[in-house]
């Protein structure tokens, strides 16, 4: 009798444990890194995605205060995104933040027949800050962007010089692979760079259709005391206007920039012009056609 009863007991421990597995096994096939994940912005709030994931970020064309901020390494497709972040705080600060924030380096992908507002209000609509690692931002894709700020760059660094706890705001590198996209700066800041006395890294444009429109300033480039690394424009469609304050693709008198270079040709080599540069890069509006 005694055996039979060990003989149960052993039965029952071993389904449990079947049971314990079954339930384990659930749950390591829930999605892991770099599993496409789908966020409805509109619906689930916020978006953090975490480093190195794979999200596919949707919306429902109207405006929502919810934010993006996408980990080092990771990449989101935008869907009918439409943020604007006026009212948008940051968490843990309690300041304003910018619609996306880029931790590293990341890549935005851009939905085929899709249309995408970002709008920084304060900050800009997308900025790649170099506090955490100094990283560069992708864009690809077919879909369209609009990405502005009320009080910065469109894409790259604010006007502002600090962020709410006093860090430095400079920005990371920058690269359009494709997109229509229309990006728009305010005051001193340039559609595409950096204002103030921030820093930006390389700006390179090589494939979509850019319309870049600065504040008083460059609508590519860097204002203020503000400087920018090389910029580089092959391949694009790529219409630029800019404020009275410095050319329209490069840095405002005051600031600097790296060598700038378009269609293979040197325009500014750090120091000055080349090539007719001082004509070809203050035309206003700029136009490159590869």
């Amino acid at each position: 009798m005694n055996k039979l009863f060990a003989l149960l007991a052993a039965i029952m421990m071993a389904a449990t444990f079947t049971a314990c597995s079954n339930e384990d096994n659930s749950i390591v096939d829930k999605p892991t890194l770099g599993t496409n994940v789908t966020w409805d912005i509109n619906t689930q709030g916020d978006a953090i995605v975490p480093a190195g994931e794979k999200w596919i970020i949707t919306g429902t064309g109207e405006e929502t205060p919810h934010y993006i901020t996408i980990g080092d390494g990771a990449t989101v497709t935008l869907s009918g995104v439409n943020i604007d972040a006026y009212n948008t705080k940051d968490p843990n600060q309690g300041g304003f933040i910018p619609a996306i924030t880029c931790l590293g380096d990341a890549t935005i992908i851009l939905a085929d027949g899709t249309t995408n507002i970002l709008d920084g209000s304060a900050y800009p609509g997308i900025a790649v800050p170099t506090d955490k690692k100094f990283g560069t931002l992708t864009i690809k894709g077919n879909g369209s962007l609009e990405a502005k700020s009320s009080n910065g760059a469109g894409i790259g660094c604010p006007w502002n010089n600090e962020d709410n706890l006093g860090a430095k705001m400079d920005c990371g590198n920058i690269v359009i692979e494709g997109g229509n996209i229309t990006v728009t700066g305010f005051q001193e800041a340039p559609g595409i760079g950096s204002s103030g006395t921030n820093k930006c890294g390389d700006i390179t444009i090589k494939g979509g259709n850019v319309t870049a429109i600065g504040g008083f300033g460059p609508g590519i480039g860097s204002c203020g005391v503000g400087a920018c690394g090389n910029i580089l424009i092959t391949g694009a469609n790529v219409t630029a206007t800019g404020g009275d304050w410095g050319p329209v693709i490069g840095c405002c008198d005051d600031g600097t920039c790296g060598t700038i270079t378009i269609g293979g040709t040197v325009y500014w080599n750090g120091w000055g012009y080349e090539n007719g540069g001082e004509t070809y890069l203050t035309t206003n509006p700029f136009v490159y056609k590869p």
